[in-house]
């Protein structure tokens, strides 16, 4: 469904104020005196602020700056928000912050999302990640949805129900939370910083002026945004975070791009966009939302008629995002998975093994019921997802030769033109 969202920048609130702010006998307060009316003005404007302050609650983190990689890295620092009542496990929330993939920190979580810690029992996450241009794609991913890995290891003692898990993002952070959410565990997006026993998956995502297509990015520019919105150029902030421009890898930017990995069962999805965006131009939510529900994906967009990139209305987006991670997480639901759950997966209908792991020179491939004549692929990946080897292997000789390759992590694909089957190798 798409929504074009009913301007409310003008409208003000009228609360129910105290009896200082009546005119009286057609002067303020009741006097035609100036310094009398200015005086008791200021003391109006005082008892205003204060009626104002009383019903602004804060959120202060509970655990403050936890590493979520092991590595000592502020950048891979988060804060977590905890419910008053965990008589049950909670839904979590993650909200990943904007700045291009250049700039920002943690710490804006509570001002869109405090009602559902305070008053819904959530359990919220502010979360740093590496930023561009020392940290180019896929290190802002691999920190998401490492730390996703980790508040899952941590489920039971944060009292987390880790079937109702959302994203939230604003701008690049609305990007990294459509990318993570729709991969759904993609071997090349997940990187080897911690937890691989547990998944990255999530119920529900929530971008804010998120980007959605790289390669297509400057094609897709509306005619009224300045050329100096253009991303396939040395300067812009897409080749800073790609750490090259998109003409020139294309591959890359392909990989980056939430929309290259949708298919008919991803999470619900809510997009919000300004009309007259030039950062990220609202036709990124756009496609995006045209081929979610194309692939009859549940996804809500609504489109501010009046507002820009950083003009968007901060009270309306506070009660579209509650709704929406009410309505998709405030349940328990069984997601289909008990906690943990590897990031392997199960693709085949019959179970493959992989030995040894670690391995120093030959990868071999076992099936119990393997059939002579299947002919099958073996591609080997680094873990930003860059091809480094492809073979052909027949039975009964499913092997790969891994020598020329140095220690580390890497993702073998087993495939054939109906199933495939996927493995973390770790070369020793």
């Amino acid at each position: 469904m798409v929504i074009e969202a009913i301007d409310l920048k003008n409208r003000l609130p009228h609360p129910i104020l105290p009896k200082y702010f009546l005119y009286q006998n057609g002067f303020p307060f009741g006097s035609p005196n100036l310094f009398l009316s200015m005086k008791r003005l200021l003391l109006s404007f005082l008892i205003l602020f204060c009626y104002l302050n009383l019903n602004a609650q804060t959120l202060d983190p509970d655990l403050v700056d936890v590493d979520y990689t092991g590595a000592g890295d502020t950048a891979q620092y988060l804060d977590i928000y905890l419910p008053v009542d965990d008589s049950s496990p909670n839904p979590l929330v993650i909200y990943v912050h904007g700045g291009a993939w250049s700039k920002g920190t943690k710490g804006g979580a509570p001002r869109l999302l405090k009602d559902l810690v305070l008053d819904h029992n959530f359990v919220l996450v502010d979360i740093n990640y590496r930023l561009s241009p020392n940290h180019t794609f896929p290190a802002q991913i691999h920190d998401l949805k490492a730390a996703i890995r980790y508040l899952r290891s941590e489920a039971t003692a944060l009292n987390i129900d880790t079937c109702r898990i959302g994203l939230v993002g604003k701008s690049a952070g609305g990007h990294l939370s459509l990318l993570s959410a729709l991969s759904q565990d993609d071997p090349y997006l997940e990187g080897d910083l911690g937890h691989g026993e547990f998944n990255s998956q999530v119920q529900a995502v929530a971008s804010i002026s998120g980007l959605a297509d790289f390669p297509n990015f400057d094609t897709l520019l509306p005619e009224y945004c300045p050329q100096s919105s253009t991303q396939d150029r040395p300067s812009s902030s897409v080749t800073k975070f790609l750490g090259c421009q998109i003409s020139d890898c294309h591959p890359k930017a392909l990989a980056a791009s939430p929309i290259s990995y949708i298919n008919s069962d991803e999470p619900a999805v809510l997009l919000l966009h300004g009309k007259w965006d030039c950062v990220t131009p609202m036709v990124q939510s756009q496609i995006l939302y045209d081929q979610l529900t194309e692939m009859e994906n549940e996804a809500e967009l609504i489109i501010y008629p009046n507002a820009d990139h950083s003009g968007l209305p901060e009270e309306e987006l506070v009660a579209e995002l509650k709704s929406f991670l009410l309505e998709n997480l405030e349940s328990p639901v069984d997601c289909g998975f008990s906690t943990p759950t590897s990031t392997s997966g199960e693709l085949f209908t019959e179970t493959w093994q992989v030995f040894p792991n670690p391995v120093q020179d030959w990868i071999y491939i076992e099936g119990l019921s393997s059939i002579p004549g299947d002919n099958y692929e073996l591609l080997l990946y680094d873990v930003t997802g860059k091809l480094l080897k492809r073979s052909n292997a027949a039975y009964p000789q499913y092997q790969l030769n891994i020598s020329d390759q140095n220690s580390g992590m890497y993702i073998l694909e087993f495939r054939n033109n109906n199933q495939r089957k996927l493995f973390k190798i770790i070369k020793s």
